[in-house]
Formats: C-alpha cells, sequence, structure tokens
C-alpha cells in the first residue's frame, strides 16, 4: 500500500525511564535515527510529539512533525494527531518504545491492508493467541477514523482498546515470528540494557 503514512508516537513521558522515551539511546544512537535505519519505510513519515515539546535528537530525519492537541490523554490523544494530519489514506502507527519492530512487521500489516478492499475494515489490530486483549500497536488505521476517535476522546476514553474493538475493525491473529515485535517494551533502563544485550552494536560489527 503506497497510500500510506508511518506515524511514530514519540510524546511518552517516561516516568519509569526518567525522562521522555524520545530521548533514550540505543548504542549510543538517538532511538529516532535507530528505528529510522531498520525501517527503511518507503512513503512519508510523521513524529506525534507531546504538545509543545521541542523535537528530539533525529526528528530532522522524518518527514514532518506533529504535536497533540492536548496534553495526558495518551496515546489516543496522539493516534487522533496522526489521522488529523496525515495526507494519505492509511496511517500506519507505531510507538518510540517498540525498537523490536521491522520493516517486515510494518510490510505485514501493509500487505493485510492490500488483500481487502479499503471499504472492509476501518483499521487492523494483532491479537497474540494467549492475550485477552488486542496488541494494539502496531497497528494499521484508516484516515476516516479520525471523527470518531475525536469522539472517544470527547467522552472521556484514553484508552486504544475501546478503538480497536470498534466494530468494522480487523482483528488478525499476530503470526509466532511476530511476538519479540509485540513484548518488547522499553519502559526502563533495565529494559533498555536487555534490548542492548541482545542486539549487538551494529558499528562494532562493521
Amino acid at each position: 500500500m503506497s497510500d500510506t503514512t508511518l506515524a511514530v508516537l514519540i510524546g511518552g513521558a517516561g516516568r519509569r525511564m526518567g525522562f521522555a522515551k524520545c530521548c533514550l539511546r540505543i548504542h549510543n544512537m538517538p532511538i529516532l535515527r535507530f528505528l529510522h535505519q531498520q525501517w527503511a519505510f518507503d512513503g512519508p513519515t510523521m513524529l506525534v510529539n507531546a504538545q509543545d515539546a521541542a523535537p528530539p535528537p533525529g526528528a530532522e530525519l522524518f518527514s514532518r512533525i506533529v504535536h497533540d492537541s492536548a496534553a495526558g490523554d495518551g496515546p489516543l490523544r496522539g493516534i487522533h494527531a496522526a489521522l488529523a494530519h496525515a495526507a494519505t489514506a492509511a496511517v500506519l502507527v507505531v510507538t518510540v518504545d517498540m525498537p523490536a519492530v521491522l520493516q517486515r512487521h510494518l510490510n505485514f500489516l501493509r500487505t493485510a491492508a492490500d488483500r481487502a478492499p479499503a471499504s472492509a475494515a476501518d483499521g487492523i489490530f494483532l491479537q497474540r493467541e494467549d492475550h485477552a486483549f488486542v496488541d494494539t500497536f502496531p497497528c494499521l488505521l484508516r484516515r476516516r477514523l479520525e471523527l470518531r476517535v475525536r469522539e472517544l476522546l470527547d467522552n472521556g476514553v484514553r484508552s486504544v482498546q475501546p478503538l480497536a474493538r470498534e466494530p468494522n475493525m480487523r482483528i488478525l491473529a499476530a503470526p509466532n515470528w511476530f511476538m519479540s515485535a509485540l513484548s518488547t517494551n522499553l519502559n526502563t533502563p533495565a529494559d533498555v540494557a536487555a534490548f542492548e544485550a541482545a542486539h549487538g552494536d551494529p558499528d562494532k560489527e562493521l
């Protein structure tokens, strides 16, 4: 699907990390640069930052940066900003704290969308077999959902789960090879250290 924007939610406060997650470094590389390299996305890209937040290191690699229209509403507010500012019919939404998401994971969602007409679903989410809840990221959403997301926010909804359970959503069983991408979240310094230990420094491998 060429008519797709890659939107990265980077506005998390990182309370357990001790600083904003968009300022993380992986093997001393700004995390946004790390993600940009491994995704090599072939369409427009967008960073969705917190309201009034300054651009973090690596932001210049992405096509544009937009901001949440209100503070403290969590990732659903970020999704709304992505849909409201996208110029494409579909938006792939990922978060900055999931560095195990690779290009092939994004392409899986794009291919799933390509196999069905645009009218078939408003979005695509994944669900692991042993989980009761839908995995909220990464996901692919149609831009036409912007008004519905705004309604949810206006009604006090802050979780992405109710959006994922909307009637016209498509929930796919996550393939086994997708598990690491879905289960890796960087929430604490220990998480970063574990990820770096499991994924060698590419500069030292050259």
